[in-house]
């Protein structure tokens, strides 16, 4: 089973303890084994996963080995999304005596899947691990309102205050990481190629999850006073 070590890579990720994380902005071609799952992974965020099939076990068991990615990918209602996130396994958690195990995956780098290869026991793709298409970045005004939508956003959740470093090139991944969002959005924002247009979509949805709450939050006080709701 092949893994695909990162080369010519910028740091841009660090882990907690000594596990540290590589970017790769250029361009590479690779056969990469994927994970099929029903959740959407960020560069940079970090995904707990129980793996428990022998087929997962083993892909997983040789990545960590060699320090190598595995790639996840959205698995749909009808079929798999071709834009991903690779990962790697930043530390097995737990072990279980059937040889079951839990780790903490970490993602790295986005791709786009060419083709699918399932001739072996996992899932392959032919990929090309892709960055940002411009560097341009959201300016300070856009970036407190993405910071001012999430703080409402983890308030209304009853979450505590998060820290966001306003310079870091791809905020709107750790913003998003840290928060509860759909799938689709968290699709989106993977396959959008600007931090601006990132940021400028996760600010819209979350001014959408907010407006949504309060028009609940509206409809439940009206029911409590018995008032009628017009249509």
């Amino acid at each position: 089973m092949s893994t695909v070590l990162p080369i010519s890579c910028k740091s841009l990720f660090v882990g907690r303890g000594r596990s540290e994380i590589a970017y790769c902005s250029m361009a590479e071609k690779a056969l990469l084994p994927l994970f099929p799952l029903d959740l959407v992974l960020l560069p940079g965020e970090v995904l707990p996963l129980h793996i428990f099939e022998p087929r997962y076990r083993a892909m997983i068991s040789e990545a960590h080995a060699n320090r190598g990615e595995f790639g996840i990918v959205r698995q749909g209602k009808e079929n798999l999304q071709r834009v991903g996130c690779a990962a790697q396994v930043r530390e097995v958690t737990e072990r279980f005596g059937d040889g079951r195990f839990n780790i903490d995956a970490i993602g790295t780098r986005r791709f786009m899947v060419h083709s699918f290869d399932s001739s072996e026991e996992c899932l392959h793709g032919a990929v090309e691990f892709f960055g940002d298409d411009s560097p341009v970045q959201a300016n300070a005004a856009q970036v407190q309102a993405l910071l001012d939508g999430a703080a409402r956003v983890r308030k209304l959740l009853g979450q505590g205050s998060a820290k966001w470093e306003p310079n870091h090139p791809w905020l709107s991944f750790r913003v998003a990481a840290d928060l509860p969002i759909a799938a689709e959005t968290k699709q989106a924002l993977l396959e959008t190629r600007t931090e601006l247009d990132r940021v400028e979509l996760l600010t819209a949805y979350l001014d959408g999850v907010i407006a949504k709450r309060r028009e609940r939050q509206e409809r439940e006080r009206l029911v409590r006073r018995n008032g009628r709701l017009r249509n």
